[in-house]
C-alpha cells in the first residue's frame, strides 16, 4: 500500500484555481519533496493531505485513509510540521513538545520528549522560552513537536529554509536523497506601488464670542445658586478651553455630582464595572483566538487530534482564572471607591453575576473570533457588542422607554439579564428569589454560545 494517492485533486477559492487535477503516488518509506514559485499550491496540497482542507474535487488517501472522514485515525498516524514555526512562543521548548504531544496519548510522554529533544540537539536550551530562540531553533522545536508521538509519516508545509545548527547529526539521522516533484504556478503575485504622502498639522487657536462667555456666565451662576463654586464673571467656565493655556481643575462635584438629583452611584457603579469585564473578557479573547490562527497554533491543534470542544473547554477554563481575577477586582474597586455600604451575601451574589457574565463574554469571544481572520479585522465587529450592550441593556437608558425592536434586540445581549440582576440585588428589599430567571437565562445564553462556537470553529478550511 502507498502512503499517499492523489487523483484528479483540485482546489479553487473563488477565481483562483490553486490546485488542478493533481495525481500523485508516494511510496511507503519514501522521501519526497514538492518545488514551486509562490501560489503554485504547495501547501494548499499539504493541508489537502492532513486533512484541513476540504478539496473542491479529486480522490486522495494517506495510508489508505480519507483525510476527511478518518481524520482522528489518521492524525494518529502522522505528523504535521507547518510552514510557520506554530509554537507557543511564551512556552519553553520541552513544553511545546509536551503541549502537542499530549494530544495523542503518547506513553511516557517525557520521556519521549526527551528523547526527541536530543534528536533535534535542543537538550541544552529545552527549558528557555522559545521566543528567544533563533528561527532555524524554532523550526527544530516545531520539527520535535512533529515526531514526538512517533508518527508513521510526516508532512512538512514550509519554504525551503535552515533548521539551524545540526539538528539529528548527533543521532545518526540521515535520509535519502528526496524525489522533486515541481508543481507548475497557477497564479503570480502582482508588483505594487508604493505611494508616499505627508499631511500638514492643522493648528487653530479657540475663540470664544461674546455669546458664549454670557451663556458661561450665566451657568456660573445657575451653578452658584445650586451650591458650587462659580468661576469669575467673563471667564469661561471651569473645565474649558481657555486659549492655548491649560483646562482649569474641574471640581470633582461637576463629574460626579453625588448631590444631584435622581443621581444613585449604587445604580452605576457595579453595572458600569460588570460591562468593563464584559467588554474586556470579549475583546481579549476573541483577539487571542485569532491570534492563534494567524500563528498557525490553531490549526496544529486540531492535526494534532486535539477536538472542538477540548479547545473551546481549554479557553474557557484559561479565562475563568482571568474573569474570576476581573469580577473580584472590579467589585472591590467600586465598593472601596464609593463607598458603598453591601453585605456580604450582597457582594457573593454580585460576584457571581458578574463572574457569570464573563463567562458569556469568553464565549462570546470565541463565536466572533470565527468571523475574523487577522487581528484588525475584530476591531469592526467590538460596535457590534459593545453599542448594544450599552444602550439596549439598561445600563443608560431605561428599558420601559425603549422602541419594541430595540428592546426584543436588547434581550439577545448577556449584559442586559446580568444588569436586571443587579439591580434587584442592589434595591433595598430586593431578594434572590425575583432573579433567579434571569441567572436562568444567563446559564442559558453560555449554553447556546458554546454550541454556536462548536459549530463554527472549523477545523477544516
Amino acid at each position: 500500500m502507498d502512503a499517499i494517492t492523489d487523483s484528479g485533486l483540485t482546489k479553487r477559492y473563488g477565481d483562483i484555481q490553486a490546485l488542478q487535477g493533481v495525481d500523485l503516488t508516494v511510496s511507503k518509506g519514501a522521501v519526497y519533496g514538492l518545488l514551486g514559485p509562490n501560489g503554485a499550491g504547495k501547501s494548499t496540497l499539504i493541508k489537502a493531505l492532513v486533512g484541513s482542507l476540504r478539496p473542491s474535487g479529486g480522490d486522495v488517501a494517506v495510508l489508505g485513509l480519507n483525510p476527511l472522514r478518518q481524520r482522528a485515525a489518521l492524525r494518529e498516524r502522522i505528523g504535521y510540521m507547518p510552514q510557520g514555526p506554530a509554537l507557543y512562543q511564551d512556552l519553553s521548548a520541552r513544553e511545546n513538545v509536551r503541549f502537542f504531544g499530549g494530544a495523542h496519548n503518547v506513553p511516557d510522554l517525557a520521556g519521549r520528549a526527551e528523547e526527541v529533544l536530543e534528536f533535534t540537539d535542543l537538550r541544552s536550551r529545552a527549558d528557555d522560552p522559545v521566543r528567544t530562540f533563533s528561527g532555524g531553533m524554532q523550526r527544530r522545536v516545531s520539527l520535535a513537536c512533529a515526531l514526538v508521538h512517533q508518527p508513521e509519516s510526516s508532512n512538512a508545509a514550509r519554504r525551503t529554509c535552515s533548521c539551524g545548527g545540526t539538528a539529528g547529526s548527533r543521532s545518526g539521522w540521515s535520509v535519502d536523497t528526496p524525489k522533486i516533484w515541481r508543481m507548475p504556478s497557477t497564479r503570480m503575485g502582482s508588483h505594487g506601488r508604493s505611494v508616499r504622502w505627508r499631511s500638514e498639522a492643522i493648528r487653530s487657536r479657540p475663540s470664544y464670542s461674546g455669546s458664549s462667555r454670557r451663556r458661561n456666565d450665566e451657568a456660573n451662576a445657575d451653578y452658584s445658586r445650586s451650591g458650587g463654586t462659580a468661576a469669575a464673571p467673563g471667564a469661561p467656565a471651569a473645565g474649558t478651553l481657555r486659549d492655548s493655556t491649560p483646562c482649569d481643575r474641574v471640581p470633582a462635584q461637576t463629574l460626579l455630582r453625588h448631590d444631584a438629583p435622581n443621581f444613585s452611584t449604587a445604580r452605576y457603579a457595579v453595572p458600569v464595572a460588570a460591562f468593563l469585564v464584559h467588554f474586556l473578557s470579549f475583546l481579549l479573547c476573541a483577539i487571542v483566538l485569532v491570534q492563534e490562527r494567524t500563528a498557525g497554533t490553531l490549526e496544529r491543534m486540531f492535526i494534532n487530534g486535539f477536538q472542538r470542544a477540548e479547545i473551546i473547554g481549554g479557553y474557557l477554563l484559561g479565562y475563568l482564572g482571568l474573569a474570576t481575577l476581573q469580577a473580584a477586582v472590579s467589585l472591590t474597586e467600586v465598593v472601596l471607591l464609593f463607598g458603598l455600604d453591601y453585605g456580604v451575601g450582597t457582594l457573593a451574589v454580585l460576584f457571581v453575576v458578574v463572574w457569570l457574565l464573563a463567562v458569556a463574554s469568553v464565549m462570546l469571544g470565541i463565536f466572533i473570533s470565527t468571523f475574523a481572520r487577522s487581528e484588525g479585522q475584530v476591531f469592526p465587529l467590538i460596535p457590534l457588542v459593545t453599542l448594544p450592550s450599552v444602550f439596549l441593556s439598561g445600563l443608560l437608558l431605561d428599558t420601559a422607554l425603549l422602541p419594541t425592536w430595540a428592546d426584543w434586540l436588547g434581550r439577545l445581549l448577556p449584559l442586559r439579564y446580568a444588569n436586571t440582576v443587579i439591580q434587584e440585588i442592589i434595591r433595598p428589599g430586593g431578594t434572590l428569589g425575583e432573579v433567579w430567571p434571569n441567572l436562568a437565562v444567563l446559564l442559558g445564553y453560555i449554553a447556546v454560545l458554546w454550541a454556536l462556537a462548536s459549530r463554527t470553529l472549523s477545523e477544516v478550511e
